[in-house]
């Protein structure tokens, strides 16, 4: 409700050509895709095929101006990093800056799961129900709502994934408020 910015009932077209404005300089070069569209390939591809898939994947980066005149966002994915101008695998050595720490706040009642399994189906680690994707998600906004306010991080974005998690987009904090916060997820 503190937002300055409320996207709910705009076409959809629009809420994403706002999100992108708030968040980036004209300049900067962002990565929209699925999860196919980036990557280095196999060392056992043919030079032939690399050429190919560099050249699929480089149409995935672009600069957020160019984006915007686009006829089309591709999805459902943004990377929150900006990248080097000719980018086209989603790589550490290619990202220019880190402006955001995104938090996919997917499963907050791992914690009391039984089964500790690294990777679990049951209804409190990915739920199915309505009620639970609705309790899920009013988690994930507790969660969000926490390291805003008792954290301190600056809140940008949240986004609810439309299933059963909420990204929160937070300015990035220093390096050593990021260790604490690795030291307790």
């Amino acid at each position: 409700d503190e937002s300055q910015y409320r996207l709910e009932g705009q076409p959809v077209r629009e809420q994403q050509n706002d999100f992108l404005q708030v968040m980036y300089l004209p300049e900067d070069t962002l990565w929209m895709g699925g999860l196919k569209n980036s990557g280095n390939g196999n060392d056992e591809m043919t030079q032939e095929d690399r050429d190919r898939l560099q050249a699929k994947n480089a149409t995935h980066f672009r600069t957020l101006e160019e984006w915007l005149n686009s006829d089309t966002l591709p999805g459902p994915m943004i990377c929150p990093h900006t990248f080097d101008a000719g980018s086209w695998a989603r790589k550490k050595e290619n990202v220019n800056r880190s402006p955001f720490l995104v938090c996919d706040i997917d499963s907050p009642f791992k914690f009391q799961c039984k089964t500790k399994k690294a990777v679990c189906i049951c209804e409190k680690c990915k739920p199915t129900s309505p009620e639970g994707r609705r309790a899920n998600v009013a988690a994930g906004l507790s969660v969000t709502n926490y390291l805003a306010r008792k954290v301190g991080f600056s809140l940008r974005a949240v986004i609810h994934s439309g299933n059963r998690s909420v990204h929160a987009w937070f300015d990035m904090p220093d390096s050593d408020e990021l260790s604490d916060l690795r030291a307790v997820a």
